[in-house]
């Protein structure tokens, strides 16, 4: 019997050595592990953050969209210019001229708009 317990002394200094290896190993990859997820955490609120801000600029421009449309509407238009008392007044389609230009040519004007 003594014999038996003589050659099973248990852990050899080698098993020591593997045991601490491994520790290390399981020790890394659940530090490596903690740190990935946090950056998973860290681009999913970054995510987060663009899409409500792309949402709010879509009702911007939105908003601006159905502004711009008003703003436009013949009847507010009129409204608008006699209002302010302009000198503008409407004009007959008959008084419109259709003007084709060439290409490479250029719309000269005596106004000082438009040149």
């Amino acid at each position: 019997m003594n014999r038996i317990r003589r050659k099973s002394r248990g852990l050899g200094p080698l098993g020591i050595i593997l045991i601490i290896i491994c520790a290390v190993v399981a020790t890394t990859a659940g530090i490596s592990h903690a740190m990935l997820k946090n950056k998973q955490l860290q681009v999913l609120r970054e995510i987060e953050k663009t899409q409500g801000r792309i949402g709010d600029m879509e009702l911007d421009i939105a908003t601006e969209e159905m502004r711009t449309s008003a703003m436009m509407d013949r009847y507010e238009l009129r409204s608008a210019i006699e209002s302010i008392q302009s000198e503008l007044t409407p004009i007959s389609t008959a008084q419109l001229e259709v003007i084709d230009l060439a290409e490479g040519q250029k719309l000269v004007s005596n106004t000082p708009h438009f040149q």
